[in-house]
């Protein structure tokens, strides 16, 4: 096969020699750094074309779980994939094609070469993955950014420890595997791709979190009580991370379960719902006082009266001081 007549060659020549490099960099594909722009570019082609099993093992369970759909479909067809708070990381690295549709859904689709490739490593990716527990690290990964947005690396890698002391705790008594949390701390693309430096240390950022070097430097200007940080146990930490794209910390409490009664009594269910509560957890993370005016705006025409108008505004306000705050590492509005 000649692998520079493939779209993906075609993509990835297209790109400087740099975000090449990254590329083969974050799926630690078996290509020499040294190379020059068009040889790493051919090499990094025939990788990935010819080793999906060995590189998809990287990708979050929500990117995998986007790929299981697209391969049920023929090659270049369009898959729905919903709505869509963030893109994928696969999207991010434009392995895979998409675009918004006008109700908002995410529709995807890939070259047939691409989809061939997904097709013939998605099952042995999925259960390597499962075998040595990467849906649940991801899940107290997912946890931990959700409720700071922005985790140092010492921080992630000891919860992950934590995590793993306690697998291999509750596994002496049952079946005795190894738990890895090694691996997946060296794998997962949800720490690799989400991951920046600022003042000589480095961070893991929400995907969702456009601007994460924002809440550093915030956090920083905040007395020390709030830079400490707040302290979360693990199971909060997990219930935090509840797996799929959307944000629904918090869903299970008070404050929680009366904002999404308020979104489903304006006529939302099911992964619209979810978006909204998934909206309003951003918004009051950057602009609490937004809340009433997103609210408003997909609530046009559903508010029944004042009384009503008056009820969500309490919901709201209760969720917004309840919830984590990033810029408070963690702590609610209420708590400082």
């Amino acid at each position: 096969m000649d692998f520079s007549k493939t779209a993906l060659y075609d993509s990835l020549i297209s790109r400087s020699k740099a975000e090449v490099d990254d590329i083969r960099r974050l799926l630690n594909c078996n290509v020499k750094s040294s190379l020059n722009k068009a040889d790493m570019t051919l090499q990094v082609t025939e990788y990935l074309l010819n080793n999906p099993g060995d590189w998809l093992i990287r990708f979050p369970m929500n990117d995998l779980s986007v790929v299981k759909g697209l391969v049920s479909i023929k090659p270049g067809a369009r898959y729905n994939a919903g709505l869509r708070p963030y893109p994928t990381v696969l999207e991010l690295m434009e392995l895979i094609e998409s675009e918004t549709d006008k109700n908002g859904n995410t529709i995807m689709w890939t070259s047939a070469e691409m989809h061939r490739c997904l097709k013939s490593g998605i099952d042995s990716a999925v259960a390597y993955c499962h075998s040595h527990d990467y849906p649940i690290y991801e899940t107290y990964v997912s946890g931990m950014l959700t409720i700071y947005g922005i985790v140092r690396m010492e921080d992630m890698i000891d919860m992950l420890y934590s995590v793993e002391k306690m697998l291999d705790e509750q596994r002496e008594t049952v079946h005795g595997l190894a738990c890895n949390a090694l691996g997946y701390i060296r794998d997962s693309l949800l720490l690799q791709y989400y991951a920046m430096e600022i003042d000589n240390l480095r961070f893991y950022t929400h995907p969702a979190l456009e601007y994460p070097g924002k809440i550093y430097f915030e956090r920083n200007s905040r007395k020390d009580a709030v830079r400490a940080g707040k302290k979360f146990p693990l199971e909060e930490i997990r219930k935090a991370g509840a797996p799929g794209p959307f944000i629904t910390a918090g869903a299970g409490s008070s404050y929680g379960q009366a904002l999404m009664r308020e979104l489903e009594g304006l006529g939302l269910t099911g992964d619209a719902a979810k978006m909204a509560y998934h909206t309003c957890f951003m918004t009051a993370q950057d602009n609490p006082a937004g809340l009433i005016k997103y609210l408003s705006k997909i609530g046009a025409g559903k508010l029944s009266s004042m009384e009503h108008v008056g009820r969500i505004m309490n919901v709201l306000m209760a969720f917004s001081n309840n919830m984590p705050r990033w810029i408070l590492d963690g702590y609610s509005s209420s708590e400082v």
